[in-house]
């Protein structure tokens, strides 16, 4: 049985403040689902995670759409769950670690192909631009002990230098 700590500021986040009840319970079982894996990205079954929760599929689905809405979470119907505050409570050093990182560059490899560049670029948000996912580059452009996060060479627009930060993230992960 794996162990999962949610950080006790979910109560007083604003993001997570002014939830219902049903949106609360719902995001922390999304946080701590048998289900979920390291990267915060899985799928679920709808009518177990229902019954889970003591709900029908449709209650579960009703709910989900309500916190996709507030950009905590993505969904689909095929039931891949994005939870979107994933790294607020969890280490993403953690989950790209040496010992790790290969069980979590096949996870990438898993999510929805339409859901990839969104959550690679996600991932430099929260710190991640920097890290080698197990191979010799790292996921993004920038120099050693820059502060930027592209970097700043004037030929390049920002936006070039995004999209090739997402290929050298896709080239690494073997993506399309």
């Amino acid at each position: 049985m794996r162990q999962r700590t949610i950080s006790d500021s979910f109560w007083r986040d604003p993001r997570t403040s002014d939830l219902s009840q049903e949106e609360k319970a719902t995001l922390l079982y999304y946080l701590t689902s048998p289900s979920s894996n390291i990267i915060g990205v899985y799928q679920i079954v709808w009518r177990i995670g229902a019954a889970e929760m003591g709900w029908t599929s449709e209650q579960l689905i009703t709910v989900t759409e309500r916190l996709q809405c507030k950009e905590l979470i993505r969904f689909n119907h095929d039931g891949w769950i994005w939870v979107r505050v994933w790294w607020t409570h969890n280490s993403p050093a953690g989950a790209f670690s040496p010992k790790l990182r290969q069980n979590a560059c096949k996870q990438i490899q898993a999510i929805p192909t339409d859901w990839r560049d969104e959550y690679l670029e996600s991932l430099r948000v929260h710190g991640l631009d920097r890290v080698s996912i197990g191979y010799q580059s790292p996921i993004d452009t920038l120099r050693p002990n820059s502060s930027c996060i592209y970097n700043n060479n004037a030929s390049n627009s920002a936006n070039e230098q995004r999209g090739a930060g997402l290929a050298k993230a896709k080239e690494i992960l073997g993506m399309p």
